[in-house]
């Protein structure tokens, strides 16, 4: 995934082992992890000042076993910047699923490390229940999660999504975000559909997104008052804009300080009036 691009970890404790090492089911293994460190690349900092590692590390000691062919992990919390997150559960050496608790809150900050944290700006917060089950090789997440005031912009884009609220569900292989709300250019955006993962990782958008009374600075020069319905598709490092945008009201931001400009804005406006007020055939 991007994640192992960006990730150093450094960690330190202690390991036990107990029993015969060629037979692995008989083995008791048990262990500590004393020191966590984690720096995940860089992500834009909340203040927008810059970028900065994003970086979790332990809280406490978490213990660590396996006997009876089974792992287990307790304790195990991962604190940084907005982020505090609990896991616990069982990892089989056999063909059983793991199963993993993973519950607290997170930083959306590092969505920007699934994408490209050049093109895209992300922050906020993330109260997150979930659990994971399933092979490491295909990993099943199921649960719930809950945005508070998030936020995601791609730079390239003059508006970026703001005061994004509401939960979010997880089943199989989908993030789904059909009561999600957010605000964009001060009009209100509802949202629906689904984000697919690969393994845990967002991986492609199908997310369909309802815009209401949006003021934006589009096109050049202009500030329009639009009703818009969008669909966002495709891999989330490189996504696709599609739909259809109303647009209720224009305004001409820039001075005009030539006599042919304004010669040619009154053309167009006649012409316009001219074509509404043509007989249809």
């Amino acid at each position: 995934s991007q994640l192992s691009q960006y990730l150093r970890a450094v960690i330190g404790g202690t390991v036990q082992v107990q029993g015969e090492l060629k037979n692995v089911a008989a083995l008791g293994v048990y262990g500590t992890l004393e020191s966590v460190d984690l720096t995940v690349g860089q992500v834009e900092s909340a203040d927008q000042k810059g970028s900065e590692p994003y970086r979790l590390t332990n809280e406490g000691t978490a213990r660590l076993s396996f006997e009876n062919d089974v792992g287990t992990v307790r304790g195990f919390r991962l604190t940084g910047p907005n982020t505090s997150l609990a896991i616990e559960g069982d990892i089989p050496h056999s063909a059983a699923p793991m199963q993993l608790a993973v519950t607290g809150t997170a930083n959306l900050a590092i969505l920007q490390l699934f994408g490209d944290p050049a093109t895209m700006v992300s922050s906020g917060a993330l109260t997150l229940n979930a659990d994971l089950s399933g092979s490491v090789e295909n990993l099943n997440i199921s649960g719930r999660a809950n945005i508070t005031d998030g936020r995601l912009r791609y730079r390239s884009f003059p508006h970026g999504l703001e005061q994004i609220n509401g939960p979010l569900t997880f089943d199989a292989n989908q993030i789904n975000v059909d009561e999600l709300r957010g605000r964009m250019a001060g009009g209100e955006v509802t949202f629906s559909g689904a984000v697919s993962l690969k393994g845990l990782v967002p991986d492609e958008f199908d997310v369909r997104a309802e815009g209401r009374s949006m003021g934006l600075r589009f096109p050049t020069g202009f500030r329009s008052t639009v009703n818009a319905g969008l669909r966002l598709t495709g891999p989330v490092i490189s996504p696709t804009l599609s739909g259809d945008v109303t647009v209720l009201r224009s305004t001409y931001l820039q001075e005009i300080d030539n006599d042919q400009a304004i010669y040619a804005l009154v053309g167009l406006g006649a012409r316009a009036q001219g074509d509404a007020g043509a007989p249809e055939a």
